[in-house]
Order: structure tokens, then C-alpha cells, then sequence
């Protein structure tokens, strides 16, 4: 419809819009007539009807509300579009419902919404149009079709009086207000007019076609996809875009059946309901007449029904499209932060939203019975409020707003803004119309911001020092007591002084001209007094506030008196010479540090030597410079010190990087100086770490010794039933699997339990033959856990690779370095490499090394991590020495590696590259020994027939250990008490041959049960059993004689072989 034939009408007070909209229509293919305000628009109207008509809300003279009442008299078929910059909702609907059919906000960023919104109006005006057009057109096609009826022959009455009907369904459709109900409606009718029992109405969609009603829900699919068999009748309807009869379905054989029984014939009828393009958008399907079959006379009559049915479809949808979009600004009227209302002239509430229920605390059933907006003010306010509400005009220019108190309905009270127009209709008052909203908040923020301003306004005032404010000329604007105590001057003859031009000190002048053309400046001299002869030491900074254009446009000053400060900087030269000679002498480090900025000031040669860095070094530096954060902080303390105190230990970091440590204590001096005296301890430090950690590990073994002597009695049941289980399980029983599955993760306890205890002992050391392999594969298994899966490990480890050194120690090795690797590539994927292979070192390169030629065990760990940077590279093995954050590190894990190693007469090399990994190779002697054949024997175990006396304080040990060896052939006593066990060997001694017995019991341990045994029968068998080996004590069980110690749990094979070797033995 875009195209010279349509003409518009603009009317718009605005001549920039008015221009902009007309040009931009001009070039869419409208012809435009345009109107400077609403009487020449209403003038334009009188002399020709536009197609369409854009007006503004509010213009002079005539505004746009009374031109849209004027042209819905004149011409409602014309469209009517709103354009309003006001924004208001009440605006909207005010326009609505006087016959706006769209509504545009001003400014308009996008003149494409307004070819929308007049392709929109127009289509509509079109479709309302041809409606009228159609259905006046197929009255008359009736009338003709009756008056030619009449004249026909007597069987054509019938034809008569199904068009009547016809005539009746169109005017029933016209009622229709949604597409359901259209959908109902028409089928129902056309299966009336038809005389057909069943049929069904879908409608097209992108992807197939939905059923929108049916006459056999029971059968009918409520969606038919596309694309539609070949043999569908639907799909032919769809391609032909015509009427389709089918007299008898079952000879079409080109027509696909449904397959359903309940059609009462083979007759059908489907009609196609096409756009006005064209476009078929829904087919009505109709089958089972009464009496079959359809004939061409239904499919006339149909084709009719059919053609208006396709007008009042496209009609429906528009108004149900118009339904929505009243909907949507009823909506939003809803969703408005704001309290929204309308009342009528005596104020009564006839609309409101939710928003207005939730502000006021009244329900729905309140607004139903009836409230007045007046009474909803506070009584103090209600006379002023009257009085401003009459004075409301009915011009948007008008709109006021009012800041009144709003009562609640529990009578508690709250600040609004109230916003209140007239609603005027045909030159009368119909009512108000406004917005009210809660500035609650408002109000608080500037109660906070007046108590804040006061706040700082008395802290300046209050300040000790000089503080000014003065613009762009230098010209003073504002200043504190202090500043005029320090000008000795009054306020009232400093504000307003121009410092460039009435100052009489240059430097001064200059100051104050550089803070503005570079934003900061600093002076410090004497200053002399423009309005009286005083003269004061000054020290002064300057700095510029900028605006936007990052241009200086106002200075704040800071002025301070200094000169009691000159007095006694005086006097600490005379003080300073008086303690030079001591100071220097001194053997600890003596320093002074400003105590506000931590500069140094003065250092001894003690100092000197301890922080690496000469005096005048010292002085370029503060204490931050030459101390990391931590110690840094604890320096900064010096400062704030009012008292002579010992400030701990402190990190000083030599320009070289080495770290020394110092014990601290200072003392605050005159004039903002403090004295610090250090001592130096790093190397008691590292002694007193090393105690530590020995402390720790103990700790630990104790701890992991009370909880493995525990775990270790769990275990024995566990594993001991498990393996009783076994024996009495027959291999092809599907529960044997599962029960080797609880013995082995028995043992992998077992073997965890004592792989912890071996880590955490505090034992001499023993050195002894050690397979790394095997010191590698527990190491790792402590480690897997903690080692992110991101990082994967590789192993190339040859067995048999023997060192002769100490477990414990071998492992920490192991375990550092790989901790070191998997820490480097925390952050990223990685590879942990792990080999060990047996290596000759050659003279040459044992030089290198500092070793002796020779046969060695050559460990390697490496990562792909970030690498170590050349500058660390060579300080990595210091003490102390870490790059990791807090927490993560002590500084001593490559240290004690370097320690461990060269204590077993071995050697550590190091490669590394930023950004590719990191290399250590680790040099260990390799031991050369024969392993004692005796130990690889098999002691074969067997049974017997002798007694046994078994004791535990845990029953579940006690029956387990006793099955297992009843099984054996032994006779057994067992009991879970030690003094019940001395009264059965006191009874009857010479009845057992050996004795079974627990460590720990109370009451009674093992040791003091072993003892009065060996009182009563010196000869007996005994064997200590315990969950915890730190418990056995090697001279006691000399003393006692003690023949064998086991340790929980034990399995059956291995009691077997210890019960039979200490029998044989006794």
C-alpha cells in the first residue's frame, strides 16, 4: 500500500518533526499532506479525507485530544495515530478511547516504527474496509441468487433456503471475538449447512497444520506436520487452492484413507480458506452427510460460506491483535514502579493499579467499596491540596507536581510526589488523573547527605591544619579557623582575596600559579602577611580539582605552621652531635626512620653490614624498600609508637637477595624520628625451625600411633572373617569374589595404616640396604591425592636399584621435589616425569659433582611448569628461600633435599627454563650387598594339636583369632580380661603351650600380663600382639623373654607360621 495513491495527513507544531516525517513518508511512496497545528489540520480535514492521520498529543490552539474526537466523528474509518513526547501512561489511554488506533513515544531514534505502526493502521482500515465492502457485496450476491431462485424451479427452494441461512451464519461470525471461538462457530455452521456429522478446522502454520476445532476429537491429530503424503487430500486442497468433493472416498485411489471406521459413508468435502494474497491459511474438512453424498450444490453453497469465513477470519485476527494491545498497556500500567490512579471530579477513585494497593495498603474489596483520594492525604496537607488541584488546567504544560504526606490505611504517614491533569471531555471536567510517587528514600538520602555535610563542615573546621579552597582566578572561596589563625587575618578579609594579584611573596604567587596550570604544587619558606606584619614559617601543598575536560578549575590548599618545627630541628643537630661517637660504636644494627614516612635517616656501620647496603644507600630507601611485605608492616609499627618496645623478629633482603633476620626493638625520638635496634638471629632462627619440625613429626607419630592401634583392631576382624570366609567359600561360589574383594581393601588399609606410621615415626636413624623403587611407588602414593588430575605422571623406574641410606629420609627426598613439580603446574596441564636408572660417573664428571667415581642411583623428577628464573636459580637451595604464596611454602623443602642428599654421599644437579619445566637430578651411591637366601624362604605353615590361650580386650579379635586357629587344630581359651587370664594359667599352667596376648588392655598391658606368667611356668611360649608398634619396647621384651611380636592385623597364614615357629621353638 505504499504508493502515491495513499495520502497521509501530519499535523505537528514542531516544524523540524513535522519536515523529518513528512520527507521520510514522501520517500516510502506516500503522499503527504502536512498541518502546523490542529485547527489547519482539522480545516484540511474538511476539504478532503486522508487515508490515514498522524497527529501530536499536544499542540496550541487545537491539541491533538480534541482533533482525534473531531476526525472519530467526522470519519472513524480513518486511522488515527498518536505522537506524544509526555511519556505518560494516562496519556495512552486517553487516546485510546478517543479513538487512537496506535500510539508513538517522541523522540522517535527510529523513523522505521513509524512506517510500522502506518502499515499496521493502514492494514487494518483495509481489512475493516473489504469486510464492510464484502459482506455488503454478498448481500447483494444473496439477493440476486434469491430473486433468481424465486424464479426457478420449485426443488431450487431449498437452494433459497440454505442461502438465507448462509446469511445468518455471516452476521453470526461477525460476533465472533477470538480465533477459538471463529473456529467453533464455523465448523459448527458449516457442518449445519451441510448436513455432515463430522469435519475438522485446522489452521496453517509454518510447520504444519494445527487442528483449531473438530467435530471427532476422538480420532482427529491435533497436529499435522509438513510435508504433507503425496496421497493426502489436504495437500492436494493446499496445491489446487480450490473446493475439493470427493462423492466416494474408496474409489480415489489416489487418495489416502485414514484408516478410521466411524465414517458413516465414503463421502467428503474440504474447503481451502485463503488469504487475500492467496495464501491458504486453513482448510475445513467435512465428511458423514446425512443423507450422503455431498454434492456440487454443498460445494457452491460452501465456497460462499467459505469466501466470507476467509474475511471474518483475517477480521477476528485484527481484533484480537487489538485486544492484545490494550492488554499490554493495561499491563503496563500494572507493571509501573509508580502509584498510578484516576478518580472522578469529586476525587472518588474509579481506576488504580497495583502499585497504588501496595503504597496505600488498601485491598481491592477497599477500591470496590469506595475511596475518596483526598482522604488518602495527610489532614495537614489536604486544604493545599485542594487548593492546587482546582487550579489544575487541562494542558499538558500545565502538569504540576506537589510533595504532599500520604496516609496508609493503618494511618501511618510517608513523603510522595504527587503529579496530577485534568481529564477533559468535551469542554467538561470528567475527572483526575495522576501519578504518586513514594520518595521515602528520597528523603533520607538528603536528610543523610545535610547531617554528613555538617559533619565534614565541622571536622574541617576543626582541623589543625590550614585549609583553603580558591577557584580558577586564585580568588579564595573558602577556608577553616586554622588557616585564618595561620594568616593572621580575619574570614571575612581573606574570602574573596585574589592571591595573584594582592600577595606580596613571589614564590607564593608562583605556587598558587602552578597547582593551576599543572593540578599540584608544594612551598615551604617564610610568608609574610598581607593584611597585618605578621611573618610565619609556612609549609603549603597545593592540588587541583579537574573537571571533565580534564582542565583545573579550583585548587584546595593545605597549610601548615612550621615554625616551632624550625625551633627544633635546631636543636636535634646540637642532640645529634652529643650521641654521634656511641651510636657509631655500637655492635647491633642502629638506625633512624622517619616516623612518617619510613624513610631512613641514620644508620651505624652495623647496620651497614647487616642490611648489605651503605649509609647513604640507606637513605634513598625507606623501611618497605628493604623488607618484604610482612616484616615491611611490623616496621611501619616504628612509626606509630608512643613507647620503647620490642617489635619481634624483621626480614631485611640484602640488594644480592639474601635474607637476613633480626630481632627488633625501637623507641620513639623527638620530632617524629623513632630508634631501631637490631640484632641479628637468622641463624638461631634456623635452628629453632628445624626443633620444630623434629616436634611436629613426633607429634604426629603419637597421634597416628593411638589412632592406628584402633584402626589396626577394626582391621583385624574385618580381614580375619574375610579370610575365614574364603576358606569356607568353594571357588565357583558367585560370593567369593566379593569377599576377596573385602580382604584385599583389609590389607590395602593395613598397608596405608603402616606406610603413615613408618612416615610419621621419630626413630634414629638406621641406615640400611633401601630399594628406591619402592621408596618412589609409597611416595607417590601419599602424594596422588593431592596431585591435581590435570597433571599426568610418568614412570620409567628400574627395580633392584638399592641405596644404602635411611627410609624415612629417602622418601622426603621424593616427596619435595615432586611437590615442587606438581606446585609449578597447578594452573595448567603438566607432565610429572619420575625415573630412576642405575648410572656410571666418570672421573670427569664426578669432579663436577664433587663425588667420588662410581656405580650411582640417578633419580630424575621433572616437570613442564613455569621454570625457574636465572636470578632465583642459584638461591634456590638457601633456607628460607621461596617464591610461593603464603602458605604454600617454608622455603626449606629444597634445602633439606640438598641436606639429606649429601649426608648419603650423593649430589644434586638442577636445570631449568622460563616457560618450559624444570629438571632435578638426584646422585645416590648404590649399595652393593647379597641378599641372605635364608630370606626368601617360605616358612611352611602347619597346624597342631596344642592349647593355646588367647587374650584381647576386643572380643571381635578374640573369636577370629581363635576360629582361625581352632581351624589349625589348635585347642584354644580365650578371654577378654587379663586378670581372668592370670587366674586360668594360675589354675591350671601346665595346660597351655602357648600364649597369645594383646599390647594394650586396660588395667593390664601385655608386658605386665607376660610377667606374672612368666612367674607362674618361666618356660611358656608368648607373643605379643599389637596395633601399634611404638607400643613394643625392644629391652622389655628382652627382659620378659618375649619369643615373638606380630603386628595387627594378622592373617591367617602369617599366624600360622609365627604360632608353629614359636611352638617348635618352646
Amino acid at each position: 500500500m505504499k504508493n502515491e495513491s495513499t495520502t497521509i495527513l501530519i499535523i505537528d507544531d514542531e516544524p523540524a518533526v513535522l519536515q523529518s516525517m513528512a520527507d521520510y513518508l514522501e520517500d516510502q511512496g506516500f503522499r503527504v499532506r502536512t498541518a502546523e497545528n490542529g485547527r489547519v489540520g482539522l480545516e484540511v480535514m474538511d476539504g478532503e479525507h486522508p487515508d490515514l492521520v498522524l497527529t501530536d498529543l499536544r499542540m496550541p490552539e487545537v491539541d491533538g485530544l480534541v482533533v482525534l474526537k473531531r476526525i472519530s466523528e467526522i470519519a472513524p474509518e480513518i486511522p488515527l495515530i498518536v505522537i506524544s513526547g509526555t511519556g505518560n501512561v494516562s496519556d495512552s489511554i486517553q487516546a485510546i478511547r478517543l479513538g487512537a488506533w496506535d500510539y508513538i513515544l517522541k523522540p522517535i531514534e527510529d523513523l522505521s516504527v513509524v512506517t510500522h505502526a502506518v502499515d499496521r493502521a493502514l492494514e487494518r482500515a483495509r481489512l475493516l474496509k473489504e469486510n464492510r465492502v464484502y459482506q455488503e457485496s454478498l448481500e447483494a450476491l444473496v439477493a440476486r441468487r434469491t430473486q433468481e431462485l424465486e424464479q426457478a424451479n420449485a426443488h431450487l427452494s431449498g437452494i433459497n433456503a440454505r442461502l438465507r441461512k448462509v446469511v445468518q451464519t455471516t452476521q453470526g461470525l461477525s460476533g465472533c471475538s477470538s480465533i477459538t471461538e471463529f473456529g467453533e462457530t464455523i465448523l459448527t455452521e458449516f457442518a449445519a449447512h451441510m448436513l455432515a456429522a463430522g469435519g475438522s478446522l485446522f489452521i496453517r502454520e509454518k510447520d504444519g497444520l494445527r487442528l483449531l476445532h473438530t467435530l471427532d476429537p476422538s480420532h482427529v491429530p491435533m497436529f499435522i506436520p509438513f510435508p504433507l503424503s503425496e496421497q493426502s487430500v489436504l495437500r492436494r486442497v493446499i496445491e489446487n487452492g480450490s473446493p475439493l468433493l470427493i462423492e466416494d472416498i474408496a474409489r480415489e485411489n489416489k487418495q489416502m484413507a485414514s484408516g478410521w471406521s466411524g465414517y458413516l459413508n465414503g463421502s467428503a468435502l474440504i474447503f481451502p480458506l485463503p488469504d487475500e494474497t492467496g495464501q491458504i491459511v486453513g482448510i475445513l474438512t467435512l465428511h458423514s452427510k446425512t443423507p450422503p453424498p455431498f454434492i456440487e450444490q454443498d460445494k457452491e453453497i460452501g465456497s460462499i460460506l467459505a469466501s466470507y469465513s476467509c474475511e471474518t477470519l483475517r477480521a477476528t485476527h485484527s481484533m484480537e491483535e487489538l485486544r492484545i494491545s490494550e492488554q499490554h498497556l493495561r499491563d503496563l500500567a500494572e507493571m509501573l514502579p509508580e502509584a498510578v490512579f484516576e478518580t472522578d471530579p469529586d476525587f472518588n477513585l474509579t481506576f488504580t493499579n497495583r502499585r497504588a494497593f501496595e503504597l496505600f495498603r488498601y485491598s481491592r474489596e477497599d477500591f470496590l467499596q469506595g475511596l475518596n483520594g483526598v482522604n488518602m492525604l495527610a489532614p495537614e496537607d489536604r486544604k493545599r491540596a485542594l487548593k492546587n488541584f482546582r487550579k489544575q488546567k487541562m494542558d499538558f504544560e500545565d502538569f504540576e507536581s506537589f510533595e504532599y504526606k500520604g496516609i496508609r490505611k493503618d494511618g501511618s504517614t510517608f513523603p510522595m510526589l504527587f503529579r496530577l491533569n485534568s481529564i477533559i471531555e468535551k469542554d467538561t471536567l470528567i475527572g483526575y488523573r495522576g501519578v504518586i510517587v513514594d520518595i521515602t528514600d528520597r528523603k533520607r538520602a538528603e536528610e543523610a547527605l545535610l547531617k554528613s555535610e555538617n559533619k565534614y563542615r565541622t571536622i574541617i573546621n576543626e582541623s589543625p591544619i590550614g585549609i583553603l579552597y580558591f577557584d580558577q582566578e586564585g580568588t579564595i572561596l573558602e577556608c577553616n579557623k586554622k588557616f585564618v589563625t595561620i594568616m593572621g587575618s580575619s574570614y571575612e578579609t581573606l574570602i574573596n582575596l585574589n592571591m595573584p594579584r594582592q600577595l606580596t611573596d613571589e614564590k607564593m604567587i608562583q605556587a598558587v600559579k602552578q597547582a593551576l596550570r599543572d593540578g599540584e604544587s608544594f612551598y615551604e619558606g617564610l610568608y609574610s602577611s598581607v593584611t597585618t606584619e605578621k611573618k610565619t614559617y609556612i609549609k603549603v601543598l597545593f592540588k587541583g580539582i579537574r573537571h571533565e575536560n580534564d582542565n583545573v578549575r579550583s585548587c584546595v590548599g593545605l597549610v601548615e605552621d612550621i615554625s616551632e618545627q624550625r625551633l627544633a630541628e635546631e636543636e636535634q643537630r646540637i642532640s645529634e652531635r652529643r650521641y654521634r661517637t656511641l651510636f657509631d660504636q655500637a655492635t647491633d644494627a642502629i638506625f633512624l626512620v622517619d616516623r612518617h614516612t619510613g624513610r631512613y635517616l641514620d644508620a651505624n656501620r652495623a647496620a651497614e653490614k647487616m642490611t648489605g647496603r651503605s649509609l647513604m644507600e640507606l637513605k634513598q630507601l625507606t623501611t618497605h624498600d628493604v623488607s618484604p611485605a610482612g616484616s615491611s608492616e611490623r616496621l611501619r609499627l616504628i612509626a606509630e609508637s608512643e613507647r620503647a618496645e620490642k617489635m619481634g623478629q624483621v626480614t631485611y633482603v640484602r640488594p644480592d637477595g639474601h635474607k637476613r633476620i633480626a630481632s627488633l626493638s625501637t623507641a620513639p625520638l623527638d620530632d617524629g624520628i623513632a630508634i631501631g635496634i637490631a640484632r641479628d638471629i637468622t641463624d638461631e632462627l634456623a635452628m629453632e625451625i628445624h626443633l620444630r619440625q623434629a616436634q611436629k613429626m613426633e607429634a604426629i607419630g603419637t597421634l597416628a600411633g593411638g589412632i592406628a592401634h584402633d584402626f589396626n583392631n577394626i582391621l583385624s576382624a574385618i580381614i580375619g572373617y574375610a579370610e575365614l570366609l574364603l576358606a569356607d567359600i568353594s571357588p565357583g561360589d558367585p560370593a567369593r569374589n566379593k569377599v576377596m574383594t573385602i580382604f584385599r581393601a583389609g590389607e590395602r588399609a593395613r598397608d596405608l595404616v603402616s606406610r603413615i606410621l613408618t612416615f610419621s615415626r621419630s626413630e634414629e636413624p638406621i641406615r640400611s640396604p633401601v630399594r628406591m623403587d619402592q621408596v618412589i611407588h609409597e611416595a607417590l602414593t601419599l602424594l596422588r591425592p593431592a596431585i591435581p588430575t590435570t597433571i599426568e605422571i610418568r614412570k620409567r623406574i628400574e627395580t633392584r636399584c638399592h641405596v644404602y641410606g635411611e627410609p624415612t629420609r629417602l622418601q622426603q627426598i621424593v616427596m619435595n621435589l615432586c611437590t615442587n613439580a606438581y606446585h609449578a603446574m597447578e594452573e595448567t596441564f603438566g607432565v610429572l616425569d619420575i625415573s630412576l636408572v642405575e648410572e656410571e660417573v666418570s672421573e670427569q664428571e664426578a669432579a663436577v659433582y664433587h663425588l667420588t667415581s662410581g656405580t650411582y642411583i640417578k633419580l630424575t623428577i621433572s616437570d613442564t611448569g613455569c621454570g625457574i628464573p636465572p636470578d632465583h636459580l642459584e638461591r634456590i637451595f638457601d633456607p628460607y628461600f621461596t617464591t610461593k604464596e603464603k602458605g604454600k611454602g617454608t622455603g626449606l623443602g629444597l634445602s633439606m633435599v640438598l641436606g639429606i642428599v649429601k649426608n648419603h654421599g650423593g649430589a644434586v644437579s638442577v636445570e631449568s627454563r622460563v616457560g618450559q619445566g624444570t629438571r632435578f637430578d638426584v646422585y645416590l651411591p648404590k649399595a652393593r650387598f647379597e641378599e641372605d637366601p635364608a630370606e626368601k624362604m617360605e616358612y611352611r605353615a602347619s597346624g597342631g594339636r596344642e592349647s593355646i590361650l588367647l587374650v584381647d580386650d576386643e572380643k571381635d579379635i578374640t573369636d577370629v583369632q581363635a576360629e582361625m586357629l581352632k581351624r589349625l587344630g589348635y585347642h584354644v581359651t580365650a578371654t577378654n580380661r587379663a586378670d581372668d587370664a592370670v587366674a586360668l594359667f594360675t589354675e591350671h599352667p601346665e595346660q597351655f603351650d602357648l600364649v597369645i596376648t594383646d599390647m594394650t588392655m586396660p588395667k593390664m598391658t601385655g608386658l605386665q600380663l607376660s610377667e606374672k606368667l612368666r612367674q607362674i611356668h618361666p618356660e611358656i611360649g608368648i607373643i605379643i600382639c599389637s596395633g601399634y608398634q611404638e607400643n613394643a619396647s625392644e629391652k622389655s621384651f628382652q627382659a620378659l623373654k618375649i619369643n615373638a611380636f606380630v603386628q595387627k592385623p594378622v592373617i591367617m597364614s602369617d599366624l600360622a607360621k609365627l604360632v608353629r615357629k614359636v611352638l617348635d621353638k618352646t
